[in-house]
């Protein structure tokens, strides 16, 4: 049975003979659907999360604030901005009554105001967050609430005067960045509160610093890395993806799931989506080459009709004639013992006979429909050359061969069944061996060392029987590769069998096969590359089926085909971290952000749509960042330079991208350079 991988449901067997077209029609027939309710119900979650996360006391003293000044004259804005201050104090105010003020009076805990909009909340229905990225969403929405209060404090502070007023400034810098900073500090925080504290703490630590440029620019810097990584491991991660035909990103590099998050959000997010998927596109290409090229290199062009061919071939030309060879070389030692004209009694062999071809009772006809013709006719006509039941040596050792060569032959006679055949070549020999041990020792040795070679050709061909026994090449290549998952014999047996080009051209084909894309998921070519594809059938292949397959293929073959499914597991990995899979929250982030900025636009709110447009570009140089090869490897070396240090250290890196006409890595080194620096002038 031939295994493919159905997305969404794993790997399912279908017939080796049936074709790809048909096997792909009852892929999609039998494909779940996801009707216009289901998508209604995912967006209805997230816009649930969503308003859960945005309702907090900040939020709803704003509204308060903004009610109440209208009918004032105070001014909505100013009426928000004190309302969301006062919403903080009093939820801080309460907070702090309750962990140090009640204990001390023995008074009741106060019900804080964010406890009392959750159990509204509850009672409304509003989803709760379950996954990372849905976490990471809601922390990014609450968090981002954090600056009206913050913008309030500047704006009072800034009509004050003096001192306080420059403070007031100074809090209004740079709303956008500052925004962006509360958002993603408290959504990466979120998002890995479930790694532990100090994980959590780190995310948003980098989180805070990222916007300092846009986006998540420096979440692909010195404090991702700085989180326990060992330089060692960057280095090993390095060499073993370039062993593999490609360059890793910062997350696969580093291993890091802040990282590797970031990347996620970044691959979900307007502006970093086309340059993270144009970078799996590149690997998922580059693996696929390096795979063709060791195959190319093992079998040159072979597929599996190719394979197939050489399998049959393979066999019928050259392993049986020369097991053949070997067999009567064997026998004819054992002649050298035994005079052709000695009279040898017939006894297992009459027995064997008459058990096959044994009538039923009272029924002649029925039973010459079951019997064997041509057995039938082997005993009525050695009845008659058997006189007294005895057959020459030379004669009984003729008959034996001949039944021999039907058992070691992949064309054997489909009227006798194959099993009768084996009984009756075990009578024969059984009547042999009397004649054999009256020759003595040295006969009975040189006879049993004959025995045991053809008992294990006859077994071997049991095995070629199943496979070379197909009407096309690629019927004969799946049949010598399928049950490679659960056992070896079969496949050790075939490439035992042939010759050195056939076993080279039947591992090529199977290596191409490895990485085939699922057909749902192949383009019109056919030759789509996939690394999940690729490590869930290496994965599943029994060590002793890899060494059968590979083992003689050269020193390094497969240990080269090990980085590679080491490689793709990697991958893999990575991917997974925030994984949504039914799309909605990639989706939601699509619509919202674009959605916002056109409407935004439309409405003449330019400095709304600023806002979406500035976060659309920070994720395009933050997804840049991650996926440049030489700003992977000019992080890892420089893992332990003293943050003083690094902007010679980011010139170097300047220089060395401007040399080489890379422009990515040179806008990603321009944009980490900014970062550091204005980290370093807001101390």
């Amino acid at each position: 049975m031939a295994l493919y991988e159905v997305p969404g449901v794993g790997n399912v067997e279908f017939p080796d003979d049936m074709p790809v077209d048909a096997v792909e029609k009852a892929i999609q027939a039998n494909m779940p659907k996801q009707d216009a309710s289901s998508i209604a119900q995912d967006f209805g979650r997230e816009a649930g999360i969503a308003t859960r996360a945005a309702v907090n006391p900040v939020t709803t003293g704003a509204a308060l604030g903004a009610a109440l000044a209208s009918p004032t004259g105070v001014g909505i804005p100013a009426g928000a901005g004190a309302g969301a201050l006062a919403g903080l104090l009093v939820e801080l105010g309460a907070d702090y009554y309750n962990k140090l003020i009640a204990p001390k009076l023995g008074t009741g805990k106060q019900i804080l105001p964010s406890e009392a909009l959750d159990q509204l909340k509850d009672t409304l229905g509003l989803a709760k967050p379950q996954t990372s990225l849905e976490k990471f969403s809601s922390g990014a929405i609450e968090g981002a609430t954090m600056m009206a209060p913050q913008v309030a404090t500047g704006t009072l502070l800034a009509g004050a005067g003096g001192t306080a007023a420059r403070v007031g400034q100074t809090l209004l810098e740079s709303p956008i960045q500052q925004t962006a900073a509360y958002g993603l500090s408290s959504g990466l925080s979120k998002a890995t509160e479930d790694q532990g504290p100090l994980a959590s703490t780190l995310a948003g630590v980098a989180g805070a610093i990222a916007p300092s440029t846009p986006a998540l620019v420096k979440a692909g810097g010195q404090v991702i890395l700085r989180g326990g990584v060992n330089p060692q491991e960057i280095a090993n991660n390095i060499k073993l993806f370039r062993d593999s035909g490609i360059e890793p990103t910062i997350g696969q590099a580093t291993g890091s799931r802040t990282a590797q998050a970031a990347e996620m959000l970044l691959s979900k997010t307007p502006g970093g989506a086309g340059v993270v998927e144009a970078k799996r596109a590149m690997q998922q290409e580059g693996i696929g080459k390096r795979v063709d090229d060791m195959a190319t290199l093992l079998g040159g062009e072979s597929d599996i009709v190719t394979a197939g061919q050489q399998i049959k071939k393979g066999v019928k030309e050259d392993f049986i004639p020369k097991q053949r060879a070997v067999q009567n070389e064997l026998y004819n030692r054992v002649n050298d013992y035994i005079k052709p004209d000695t009279e040898i009694p017939l006894k297992n062999t009459w027995n064997t006979l008459t058990a096959i071809n044994e009538q039923i009772l009272s029924a002649p006809n029925l039973s010459k429909r079951l019997n064997n013709p041509f057995l039938e006719g082997l005993e009525s006509d050695l009845r008659k050359d058997a006189y007294g039941g005895q057959l020459p040596y030379k004669a009984l050792r003729a008959l034996r061969t001949k039944i021999g060569d039907q058992l070691g032959t992949v064309e054997i006679n489909p009227d006798v069944p194959r099993a009768q055949l084996k009984k009756l070549y075990a009578a024969l020999s059984d009547d042999l061996r009397v004649a054999v041990d009256d020759a003595g020792p040295e006969a009975r040795v040189a006879y049993e060392k004959a025995n045991a070679f053809t008992k294990n050709l006859h077994e071997k061909m049991d095995v070629l029987q199943t496979v070379i026994d197909r009407q096309s090449p690629e019927q004969i290549f799946q049949a010598a590769t399928s049950g490679t998952r659960e056992g070896y014999t079969r496949i050790r047996t075939v490439m035992n069998a042939l010759p050195e080009d056939g076993k080279r051209a039947l591992a090529s084909a199977f290596v191409r096969r490895l990485g085939r894309a699922v057909p749902s998921q192949q383009n019109a070519a056919g030759d789509l590359f996939s690394t999940q594809t690729f490590i869930k059938n290496y994965s599943m292949l029994k060590p002793q089926a890899r060494d059968a397959l590979f083992g003689k293929m050269g020193t390094f073959f497969r240990s080269d085909l090990d980085k590679i499914a080491a490689t793709a597991e990697k991958i893999n990995a990575g991917s997974k971290v925030f994984e949504n899979k039914s799309g909605t929250a990639q989706q939601a982030i699509l619509y919202t952000t674009v959605g916002g900025v056109l409407g935004a636009l439309l409405a003449g709110n330019v400095k709304l749509a600023a806002i979406g447009g500035a976060g659309i570009a920070g994720s395009n140089a933050g997804a840049k960042i991650m996926t440049s090869p030489r700003v992977v490897r000019w992080l890892a070396e420089n893992m332990e330079t003293p943050i003083t240090a690094f902007p010679a250290s980011i010139n170097t890196l300047i220089n060395e991208a401007r040399k080489n006409n890379d422009a990515q890595a040179e806008e990603a080194a321009m944009n980490i350079k900014s970062a550091v620096m204005s980290r370093e002038l807001g101390k």
